[in-house]
């Protein structure tokens, strides 16, 4: 085997600390090759580096003299793409159009610019620059699936779902016969088809909403999900094969059905979800009621409602945090209304004993199992949230939930509707607007928390007084019959 093909064969199966220690012990031998060192650059893309990677797209445009014309526009497209995964729009914009002056004709640039404006509310840039590398190549699937996020962020449903499926048809299958790729489901009835989940939990409880329609169109529907939601889609779907093996490979379950096609979640709206009056907007998913009823009873042990249970940070950095986070500091104008709150964030950067420090309850199995996590969520009276997977959740089962909405949010929130499409009036968004901080957002949500908690002991008291009248009714009746 070549070194070519050992370092691609190691890249694709994601072997990514081998295939460097290839590429390091060859430069050690060969510090002279610039395709190598290239090849070590794409690397440490791939793995993150991306600081390292822009300097080292540098140092190769700098120093190698004898480099083919068709490897420097795509330098610069790399730079620009680095720069961009690190939040630096501007000059990752500046890198890409270097890479159009060198080399117009190339797809992949065009694309690569369209990324420049995705999650920045610009979905015209991403239709336009898409439209441009589509324009080289009609069948270029990255531009086609950026387009569709484009039409997406504009609420276009009709004209968003055919490049996303594209997309996923290109970019992501499951085989469920051994040495076989299986034809995507196209939407008829007479069908044995496995639903596979794919990319992030909340996405995958998001497009969950299309699964009642799945299930009733197709003959004999299958679900594979992941691991974490098995037991709440067991009992929110009951009556379907449901397997939590969509993280693996290694599924035997396969051999008791007689499937013919396969597709993916995040699909499944291009057959159901075409306009936005074909979203339902009802719960689907169900949370396990004894599990319910026993946090009801621990949060009252915590003093007076309403209960609220909060999160502050959502995603990480290639999913960009820094638009999905409200740092507890600023919850305080929130917090200072005297309900009873709970924390719901997610324990991955050390959030439990941020809550804790600041007095919040945090406890672990909820957070740790999702389907405890979701009998809390309908153990509270609200959940306020920024944009994570829990207000997927508090959607998908029904409860109410605020979700504090940055400016630049993900095409899944929408730029200008008060509400999620795919969970009806459950949601509701409290927009940031351009250029602003967070502190009307939170002021705002401190206001309607205010009124939300006078209603909420209005109804108390409502409910007490009717409980009062119907026993000493029952005690005058019982008085007068003795």
């Amino acid at each position: 085997m070549s070194e070519s093909t050992l370092l691609s064969d190691l890249v694709e199966h994601g072997k990514l600390n081998k295939a460097e220690n290839v590429l390091l012990l060859w430069l050690d031998k060969h510090p002279d090759d610039f395709h190598a060192l290239g090849n070590y650059t794409d690397l440490m893309m791939r793995k993150g580096h991306h600081g390292l990677a822009i300097n080292l797209y540098r140092h190769i445009l700098r120093e190698w003299k004898d480099m083919p014309d068709e490897a420097r526009p795509m330098l610069w497209a790399q730079i620009g793409q680095s720069l961009l995964l690190e939040g630096f729009n501007d000059p990752a914009e500046f890198a890409f159009n270097r890479a159009v002056e060198l080399n117009p004709k190339e797809p992949g640039i065009y694309n690569a610019m369209a990324g420049c404006y995705i999650n920045q509310a610009q979905p015209d840039k991403v239709i336009e620059w898409c439209n441009k590398a589509l324009e080289i190549d009609p069948a270029c699937g990255p531009a086609l699936w950026n387009r569709a996020i484009g039409y997406l962020e504009k609420g276009e449903w009709e004209k968003a779902w055919p490049g996303y499926l594209e997309g996923n048809r290109r970019t992501q299958q499951r085989s469920y016969k051994e040495g076989e790729k299986m034809r995507m489901w196209d939407g008829k009835r007479n069908r044995t088809v496995v639903c596979w989940g794919e990319q992030g939990v909340g996405d995958e409880i998001m497009f969950a909403s299309c699964l009642p329609d799945f299930i009733r169109k197709c003959a004999n529907p299958i679900i594979d999900c992941h691991p974490r939601l098995e037991p709440i889609f067991k009992r929110s779907f009951p009556g379907v094969p449901i397997y939590g093996t969509r993280k693996t490979d290694q599924i035997t379950w396969h051999v008791n059905h007689k499937i013919d096609s396969q597709i993916a979640i995040g699909s499944l709206p291009y057959h159901f979800r075409n306009s936005r009056d074909s979203f339902p907007g009802i719960p689907y998913l169900k949370a396990d009621p004894e599990c319910i009823a026993h946090y009801r009873n621990e949060l009252e042990k915590l003093g007076p409602g309403p209960y609220v249970g909060i999160a502050w940070f959502g995603g990480e950095k290639k999913t960009r945090f820094d638009y999905r986070m409200v740092p507890l500091k600023e919850w305080e104008p929130i917090r200072a209304t005297g309900c009873t709150f709970i924390s719901l964030q997610y324990n991955k950067w050390g959030h439990k004993k941020e809550a804790e420090v600041n007095g919040l309850t945090h406890w672990d199995a909820p957070i740790d199992d999702l389907d405890e996590q979701a009998a809390l969520i309908m153990a509270c009276d609200l959940v306020i949230s920024v944009c994570q997977t829990v207000v997927h959740f508090s959607g998908a089962l029904g409860k109410e939930c605020w979700c504090l909405t940055p400016s630049r949010p993900a095409w899944r929130y929408g730029l200008t509707e008060d509400r999620m499409a795919w969970y009806g009036d459950t949601v509701k968004l409290i927009r940031q607007r351009a250029g602003e901080d967070w502190s009307r957002v939170i002021n705002e949500a401190a206001s309607r928390l205010t009124a939300f908690k006078e209603t909420y002991h209005a109804d108390r008291n409502a409910a007490r007084g009717a409980d009062s009248i119907r026993v000493d009714g029952h005690g005058g009746m019982a008085a007068m019959a003795g």
